[in-house]
């Protein structure tokens, strides 16, 4: 909406001075909001092809506990870099170029959506990890 807005407003000779800091803030909560949710709702995008050319199951549980283990170390050591990001912005203290906005707060989305990213990869982890070696939690 504010950049059409500012189409808009160009159109007319007029200028929305520094309206793409806010679309900056909005997208970088946005995609990490949504990306946490895609990992809690288990949406994300996978690359699965080989658990359909598979017809054991018990061999699909390890592939799929192998997918779970990369996942989860993969947004742990992301969410270690975020953190140092974070930390580094806060050092830095730079702010945006028009309306000095804190460039921490788009940084921080990064953090946030990676504590919750990794939390849901935990959770997703040990239940695979159940279905893998538990008795009884195959199906699950």
């Amino acid at each position: 909406m504010i950049i059409g807005l500012s189409v808009v407003f160009r159109f007319m000779n007029k200028d929305l001075y520094g309206n793409e800091e806010f679309v900056l803030i909005f997208a970088f909560w946005l995609y990490m909001m949504g990306g946490a949710y895609g990992s809690f709702e288990r949406s994300h995008i996978q690359a699965d092809i080989v658990k359909e050319l598979v017809a054991n199951e018990k061999i699909k549980r390890v592939l799929t506990f192998i997918a779970s283990t990369v996942q989860l170390v993969s947004c742990l050591v992301i969410t270690y870099w975020s953190w140092n990001y974070f930390l580094w912005g806060i050092t830095m203290g730079a702010r945006s170029i028009a309306w000095k906005i804190p460039m921490v707060i788009p940084q921080s989305a990064i953090l946030v959506g990676f504590i919750l990213m990794s939390i849901y990869s935990v959770v997703d982890f040990s239940h695979e990890t159940k279905k893998l070696f538990v008795k009884g939690q195959e199906n699950v």
